[in-house]
């Protein structure tokens, strides 16, 4: 019992603090729920509504326009079609307002899909693997009983924080896919005028805005690999330095049995020697604070996750 519950601290800290796999399914659940939403009927004709409303509006500002330009003494063939090359802009742009923010979501998803596949360490503890959860627990059976309840003690914190982390990660994520699904509706507005000041206009703003809440998952999914970065190398003996937490762990080699057997009778284990170095990595054992605050700056960068995709896409 006590070998089961420091594994599953141990495992909740790692897929929270680390791994990507629990992040990557949060996104994924939440896209099929707003992608649901957004194919409903109500929806559709919403935003069809806003279209025309937007169309209106340009149509209304194209005309006070020209009637400005008109009273004009200077007014030319030239001004005429310019005027007209920006409302027909406007127009394919609030037409197409939906498929340009469903193109800024599905290259965010891409690039976080990217990031989940390009090292398993990050996906260790994941339910495609539950033969290392086997092996993880069985081989803790195996550490004395002072050294399993020296590190429930040692797990607490780790373990309260990474629960809080989970909060927070819901709550950012949920408010995301009501974001997405918010901008989506008024995007043929605010992308309307997308011809004015260049660059600088509050359509490719809003656009930017956009993309960087299609990356902002990706983002999350950095700041763990660096958190587990940063802990590693602060943590890292004996050439540990700089790997992942993950490939901390050893596997026994057990002979004349296969696989399944080996894990049904305990022989297939990680070492005793490999599962106490992870752990005390994990858990921050000789550096606590140094880990516990940099554990505490991941849940703050998250929180503060979408501020940060703007700078980088330059939408603030």
């Amino acid at each position: 019992m006590i070998s089961y519950l420091i594994g599953l601290m141990a495992m909740t800290v790692y897929n929270q603090t680390y791994g990507a796999t629990s992040i990557a399914t949060l996104m994924k659940r939440y896209d099929e729920i707003s992608q649901t939403a957004m194919s409903m009927g109500s929806f559709t004709n919403l935003v069809n509504t806003i279209k025309g409303l937007a169309v209106g509006i340009t149509l209304i500002l194209y005309f006070i326009d020209l009637s400005g330009k008109v009273t004009e003494k200077n007014f030319s063939i030239e001004q005429f079609f310019k005027s007209t090359l920006r409302c027909v802009v406007s127009y394919m742009f609030i037409m197409n307002s939906d498929a340009i923010v469903g193109y800024l979501m599905s290259a965010g998803s891409a690039l976080a899909n990217d990031i989940t596949n390009s090292d398993i360490g990050y996906d260790f503890f994941s339910s495609e693997h539950g033969e290392r959860k086997t092996m993880l627990i069985n081989g803790i059976e195996k550490l004395g009983i002072k050294d399993r309840l020296s590190y429930i003690i040692l797990a607490l914190i780790p373990w309260l924080i990474s629960m809080i982390g989970e909060v927070i990660l819901q709550i950012v994520l949920i408010s995301r896919i009501l974001e997405i699904g918010v901008m989506t509706v008024f995007a043929p507005i605010a992308i309307s005028d997308v011809y004015r000041e260049g660059t600088s206009s509050s359509g490719v703003q809003y656009m930017k805005k956009m993309l960087a809440l299609g990356m902002q998952v990706a983002v999350i999914l950095l700041i763990n690999i660096a958190t587990q970065a940063i802990i590693s190398q602060i943590m890292g003996t004996d050439g540990a330095a700089g790997q992942t937490v993950a490939s901390l762990l050893v596997s026994t080699q057990p002979g004349g049995t296969t696989s399944d057997e080996a894990l049904k009778n305990g022989s297939l284990v990680f070492t005793t020697d490999s599962i106490k170095l992870f752990l005390d990595t994990l858990f921050g054992h000789g550096d606590r604070l140094k880990v516990l605050g940099i554990m505490l700056a991941r849940l703050g960068l998250i929180w503060n996750s979408l501020p940060l995709c703007e700078e980088i896409t330059g939408a603030r």
